[in-house]
């Protein structure tokens, strides 16, 4: 069965306090899918869920919206695996490259890309013919390191 802490208090975000309505139906449906994640048992799935729009319902979250989600959730495939977007593989070719570094530790990085420079400018990522934000990027990512303002 699952597993509740005895410090677990149940309470969950007010529906009376300040903020924007999605966050509380987001609150609702990431607690019921968390359950149907973890819970295997179909029986067991409608006990905690009815437990858990109680919780909600102490917290004056509106019986209809409380209801709706949980019926979504309980009628959904489980699934263990989060679902992940991959980009279309033609766009991916031509996404841009970014670096993050913090200031001054991306001197071995300069080096690299002054070493390799000639390379680079031929390819879509670092042309100066590319789109004017792919330029821009290019700009700032030449090997030229930027000082701080």
């Amino acid at each position: 069965d699952l597993f509740i802490k005895k410090t677990d208090s149940r309470s969950y975000l007010h529906f009376k306090s300040s903020h924007p309505n999605h966050i509380y139906s987001g609150i609702v449906y990431s607690q019921c899918l968390r359950l149907r994640r973890i819970i295997n048992c179909q029986e067991r799935l409608k006990e905690h869920l009815n437990n858990l729009k109680k919780a909600f319902l102490a917290a004056c979250y509106p019986r209809k919206m409380v209801e709706n989600i949980s019926n979504k959730v309980l009628n959904s495939t489980r699934s263990l695996l989060r679902k992940v977007q991959t980009p279309d593989d033609q766009t991916s070719l031509h996404l841009p490259i970014r670096v993050i570094s913090t200031y001054g530790s991306d001197d071995d990085l300069v080096s690299v890309t002054k070493k390799y420079e000639e390379h680079l400018s031929r390819t879509r990522s670092f042309s100066e013919s590319d789109t004017a934000e792919t330029s821009q990027e290019t700009s700032s990512t030449s090997a030229t390191p930027r000082t701080r303002p």
